[in-house]
């Protein structure tokens, strides 16, 4: 029986050749798209996984509820874990982490500029699984002068030799003895590292409650993390000089940090949630397409269903017969889909940063593919099956076979088929719209043509000479240092000011800066003006805030105010124009501009957009020759600020890419039903043209059905394209209008496809001959 099975699946798949094409690469392709969806989920999904005791670990946040920003990060006082350590038993380890950049290092002739290495405790090995190569875990950072290194950069600095008890100068100035050697730090992890120094390497600043680090502790199994919670609020009150709130204290489990907020808000979720649904709907818009296909050829086996009856065959045997059948098709797509993953994969890991290698290891693809195969077999299987199985031979013979359910049955799944792909479009078009407008809309400063570079203490030191140097190629424009560059929050303080009603503490993000900064980025006044002294003074300090700090103040007149951040005494002398220093998901808040010469690590250079190319080649002749050793890297501040939206454009680029897949799984869908409609009704096409109808009415008559199905479907997407697409620009503080461009163009470009893809079989059916089609009859 099963032999037999297979013979007459195989037997109508090559006597149908066009329909069984559509339907076995249609549904390839819905399996291979969703693959790689939710290949892309599982990767998010299973971030800091491969840590051991990950579900006892917790990171803390630091949260101002009563600041007047909104923001709140995962920076804590350095002093917080000693005393976490020392008070509370509930805490089996605990250890603390600060992130590095621009450190210069030099060994084997080798010189490079690093950014991603962190500072940490011994601990840290305790904690966290980063497996060791070579080298003691326990002892490798207990020394201040050691350093650990990344399997892939002992290899850049040492090459084959062994790297372990070699030494690797930083900043030209400190001796690191390598004392150990670490796996490469896994893709899906969020602590991320090249290179590990020491913790006491910060010297004694590490025992101050100055914000700085970031803080990890591990419970032991039998605490209870709500209880823990409630106690662990009052630690900076408790402990802490400063002026702190007891609300401040947020704990995290470590498994949730990548997807979520300090708080806990589900800001990336937003997008596996998006790629798992796509991920379905894909497939379930090519099982429709089987579905409609099957049952549309399947009309033409009642006689065959009719006389298997008759020689005794039972329903159950035709449903098995029907869904063995279905399912020989899905497998058949199955084995091309793993065939299109292999090859699509290397362009997807391109497209997304991602690293996913498909393995029989992998629990997704050892179970998603067998269950894709069942699901989608039975699908699309299970009513051409039970409906055919259901007629009584009689009734077939007599040629009252109906299929006018099974049509109905068809007109539904076309309307919510082409919903949902038109849905998509509208949300991709949305999405496309939003990303121009953040690229487009004005930032309330000028970033191109800026350079920007790490401003070793050598190069503060030699400030005047270089800036006098640089400044004597007319292409150079303009020089500047600051804390930090456009494109980043800076620090966070506590601020008052003369006429302060309420006792609310108040943080406003803070950026300092040489005299010039506001002129290399042209950031216009709207009161007041610029810096008058060359520095700040102690007791005499120059305060710029922005419109947003001017509104939070409630102050009419801020020029000349009383101002004070963090304890240092001054006056407001100028108002600039908000402008955007955090993606545009997030409000302009509250921001002040002081001289005070605090974290000052950035240079800032304008250049002549005319030659730029020379200009470089001269800052770095001049920077060589002042401050030899360093090697030239520089980043321009417009790319840096494009690189806060690159997570953004790659989920429009993959939203877009799929949409369209999508779309073209429904139109392939749509061509294959057409083309079998035009043959079922070619006789009538034919008796038409004989009675005088021409070509032209003919197309009408066959293409209007089809159109009245887009038509409905897009009536049932509108209002669901609708909320999609607002909650999508709910995330953004700064977003397009919808308007009826967003809906008309998608809408318009699905009637054309459809139109186009239609007309095509029909016109081949209003143009045939009919004494061809009615020569039998």
């Amino acid at each position: 029986m099963l032999k037999n099975y297979f013979k007459i699946a195989f037997r109508n798949i090559f006597r149908n050749k066009l329909s069984s094409f559509i339907n076995i690469f249609g549904l390839s392709l819905g399996m291979t798209i969703s693959l790689l969806l939710l290949l892309w989920v599982q990767d998010e999904l299973q971030y800091d996984r491969f840590h051991k005791n990950i579900k006892n670990i917790y990171q803390i946040s630091m949260v101002d509820a009563k600041s007047s920003t909104s923001s709140g990060g995962r920076t804590i006082p350095y002093k917080l874990i000693p005393v976490t350590r020392e008070k509370y038993s509930e805490v089996k380890n605990a250890t603390r982490i600060r992130n590095g950049s621009n450190i210069v290092l030099k060994a084997e002739n080798k010189t490079f500029e690093e950014n991603n290495y962190i500072f940490a405790e011994p601990n840290l090995f305790e904690m966290f699984s980063f497996s060791f190569i070579e080298g003691d875990p326990v002892t490798a950072l207990a020394e201040p002068y050691s350093i650990v290194l990344s399997e892939s950069n002992a290899r850049k600095f040492f090459g084959d030799e062994p790297a372990l008890g070699k030494t690797i100068l930083a900043n030209n100035q400190i001796s690191l003895n390598v004392t150990g050697i670490v796996e490469n730090c896994p893709e899906n992890s969020t602590i991320t590292y090249d290179y590990i120094l020491p913790f006491s390497i910060l010297g004694e600043r590490i025992d101050t409650w100055s914000w700085e680090c970031s803080g990890f502790i591990e419970l032991y199994d039998n605490v209870s993390e709500k209880e823990f919670f409630e106690k662990y609020k009052t630690a900076l009150v408790d402990n802490s000089p400063r002026d702190v709130d007891r609300d401040m204290i947020y704990l995290q489990p470590f498994s949730r940090v990548h997807l979520f907020t300090p708080t806990d808000k589900a800001s990336g979720m937003m997008l596996v949630y998006l790629f798992s649904i796509i991920g379905v709907i894909i497939l379930i818009i090519a099982c429709i397409n089987f579905i409609n296909l099957t049952t549309a050829r399947s009309v033409k086996r009642g006689r065959e269903v009719g006389v298997r009856k008759v020689v005794g065959a039972q329903r159950k045997q035709l449903i098995m017969q029907f869904l063995s059948e279905s399912l020989i098709m899905s497998f058949i797509a199955m084995v091309i889909s793993f065939v299109l993953l292999e090859i699509l994969l290397p362009e997807f890991n391109q497209l997304t940063g991602k690293s996913i290698q498909p393995s029989f290891n992998n629990t997704l693809l050892v179970l998603g593919f067998p269950l894709i195969l069942i699901f989608t077999g039975i699908l699309s299987g299970i009513y051409p099956a039970l409906f055919l199985s259901s007629y009584n031979p009689t009734t077939i013979f007599r040629l009252r076979f109906s299929s006018k359910r099974m049509k109905n049955f068809r007109r539904i799944l076309v309307v919510f088929q082409f919903a949902i792909s038109i849905s998509l479009i509208i949300l991709t078009f949305v999405i496309v719209r939003q990303l121009h407008y953040i690229h487009n809309k004005d930032l309330g400063l000028k970033k191109d043509s800026i350079v920007y570079m790490t401003f070793h203490k050598e190069y503060r030191e030699k400030f005047p000479l270089i800036k006098e140097e640089l400044l004597k190629n007319p292409s150079i424009l303009n020089i500047s240092a600051a804390n930090t560059n456009p494109a980043s929050v800076g620090n966070i303080n506590p601020v008052t000011w003369e006429g302060k009603q309420d006792d609310d503490r108040y943080l406003f993000m803070c950026l300092y800066v040489d005299k010039e900064y506001l002129n290399i980025f042209e950031i216009p006044f709207v009161e007041g003006g610029n810096f008058q002294l060359d520095s700040a003074e102690e007791s005499n300090i120059e305060y710029i805030v922005n419109e947003a700090a001017v509104k939070t103040m409630g102050i009419s007149d801020p020029i000349g105010k009383e101002f004070s951040m963090f304890g240092h005494d001054g006056y407001i002398v100028g108002v600039v124009k908000d402008f955007h220093n955090k993606p545009l998901n997030q409000e302009i808040e509250p921001q002040l501009i002081t001289q005070l010469d605090w974290f000052r690590g950035t240079l800032f250079i304008k250049l002549d957009p005319k030659n730029i190319p020379n200009s470089l080649k001269y800052i770095e002749k001049t920077l060589d020759n002042i401050v030899p050793g360093y090697p030239f890297q520089f980043t321009f501040v417009d790319a840096k600020i494009e690189s806060m939206y690159q997570s953004t454009v790659r989920s429009r680029t993959i939203m877009t890419y799929f949409a369209i897949l999508a779309v073209f799984i429904s139109i392939l869908g749509l061509f294959g039903l057409s083309s079998f409609i035009a043959e079922q009704r070619s006789k009538e096409v034919s008796i038409r043209k004989v009675f005088g109808s021409s070509a032209h009415e003919v197309i009408l008559l066959l293409t209007g059905k089809f159109l009245r199905w887009v038509a409905l479907a897009t009536v049932v997407s509108l209002p669901v394209a609708w909320y999609f697409s607002h909650e999508f620009l709910k995330k953004f503080a700064y977003h397009i209008n919808l308007g009826i461009i967003d809906f008309a163009f998608p809408i318009l470009a699905q009637f054309v496809l459809a139109i186009i893809v239609v007309s095509y079989n029909t016109f081949k059916a209003a143009n045939s001959n009919p004494i061809e089609c009615l020569k039998y009859e």
